[in-house]
């Protein structure tokens, strides 16, 4: 390159530099913007209300649904650790789940011979 394109390079590479930094670039046309406010409009009318009332409220039932069974879980954990608390409680489950897996245990046993 000769001497003089690199200074032409130079000074247009400065050039957008500048205007970079000086948020020339970035500015909008306000006289050629578009306004959307029509087609937003004639969207917003054209909109199943129904069906979204409808999608709405299933998602409700599923949350409510989930709340409710957690709720549960919570009440029922709550009451087995208060039964748990009880010695002669305590034992009891434990001989009736020993008396199952044993029960199991013999029918596995059993097939496997």
């Amino acid at each position: 390159m000769e001497l003089n394109e690199k200074r032409i390079m130079q000074a247009i590479e400065e050039s957008i530099v500048k205007k970079i930094k000086s948020g020339d670039v970035l500015t909008l046309n306000y006289q050629e913007r578009v306004d959307y406010s029509p087609y937003l409009k004639d969207a917003y009318k054209k909109v199943d209300y129904e069906r979204v009332m409808k999608l709405i409220t299933e998602n409700l039932e599923e949350v409510i649904a989930e709340k409710v069974v957690n709720k549960i879980v919570t009440e029922m954990g709550n009451d087995i650790k208060a039964l748990m608390c009880r010695a002669e409680i305590r034992e009891d489950f434990k001989y009736f789940l020993r008396s199952g897996v044993e029960t199991i245990l013999g029918k596995v046993k059993k097939r496997e011979e």
